[in-house]
């Protein structure tokens, strides 16, 4: 149990499935509708390329973000136990790297 594991993947996991929404077309939202809100020059905007935009924004957060996660917490500590466990079954198995009394 690694203690940044959990706030981590906390993080991460709220940030995708916040993103999902904006990512997928599919779901009932104004991405849907192709409804562009800009608050700073208080517009509206109907079928704006700003709403593409959000979603490869959204989709790309998305999945390099899961890509990510899975990378930094499954398979860098697997990866960086993997010369150790070798070695101790190399040693149990063969008798190799045996160190001298």
């Amino acid at each position: 149990n690694c203690p940044s594991t959990n706030p981590a993947s906390m993080t991460s996991g709220f940030t995708i499935t916040n993103s999902c929404g904006l990512a997928n077309p599919t779901m009932p939202t104004l991405n849907q509708v192709g409804v562009s809100i800009d608050v700073i020059s208080r517009e509206i905007l109907i079928g704006s390329r700003v709403v593409e935009w959000w979603t490869l924004l959204a989709s790309s957060i998305v999945f390099g973000l899961s890509f990510s996660t899975v990378l930094t917490l499954i398979f860098t500590p697997a990866a960086l136990i993997l010369p150790s466990r070798i070695k101790a079954w190399l040693q149990t198995r063969f008798g190799l790297f045996k160190t001298a009394s």
